[in-house]
């Protein structure tokens, strides 16, 4: 995309400058007419194609150079803005398909610093994962823990958004893993349920077995 521009501004100079620069030549020459007999006419020439020449170029190639400068630091903006939403995606996906929340934070830290491009350490719910370091803390809404950036004067506003992303997806992670925890006491009440009932008959049985054997020892 910068190449189509500079082409652009290349062929518009192509355009502009040579009736501009003969116009101006034609200006200064009438200009000299009464004093062409004079020899300070010649110096005046030497001086003024001198300057003309380097100042015109001067001119459209720092002209070029900040369209260009101005169209890197767009596109530079535009990528940045596309891997910090591919980032966001990608910590969506790796909550979803971890197991445990322990896998999730793993995976989601593992993600963020590929994505960013700079270590990060990330806790939720005492789990913690990423690299030791002492950053730019955020919060994650919703949850106990926090996001840190282990990077030189990193983008505040980014890494709340960011965090707010994380938050979401952990929130997921941790309510399915309460859920299953509750699942799993209710499953080991049921069993200890029907043990205990196991344990009340047999103990019946051998209750009745010693009341029948009493009696009959009785008689």
């Amino acid at each position: 995309m910068a190449s189509h521009n500079v082409l652009r501004l290349v062929r518009l100079a192509q355009r502009l400058l040579p009736p501009a620069i003969a116009l101006v030549v034609v200006v200064f020459e009438l200009a000299l007419l009464p004093y062409r007999h004079q020899d300070a006419t010649l110096w005046f020439r030497l001086g003024f194609y001198g300057l003309v020449g380097p100042l015109v170029t001067y001119a459209v190639l720092e002209w070029i150079a900040q369209e260009v400068l101005e169209r890197a630091r767009a596109e530079r903006a535009l990528e940045e803005a596309n891997r910090r939403l591919l980032a966001a995606g990608r910590v969506f996906r790796e909550a979803l398909e971890s197991e445990n929340l322990e896998e999730a934070v793993r995976r989601v830290a593992q993600v963020l610093e590929e994505s960013l491009g700079y270590p990060v350490a990330l806790e939720v719910e005492g789990v913690q994962a990423g690299s030791d370091c002492q950053g730019l803390r955020v919060p994650l809404p919703g949850l106990k823990g926090y996001l840190e950036a282990c990077a030189h004067h990193p983008d505040r506003g980014f890494l709340e958004v960011l965090a707010h992303e994380v938050g979401g997806a952990l929130q997921a992670v941790v309510a399915r893993s309460r859920d299953l925890l509750t699942l799993y006491e209710v499953d080991q009440a049921l069993k200890a349920e029907a043990n205990l009932d196991r344990l009340l008959e047999g103990l019946l049985e051998r209750i009745r077995a010693w009341a029948g054997a009493e009696g009959t020892g009785v008689l």
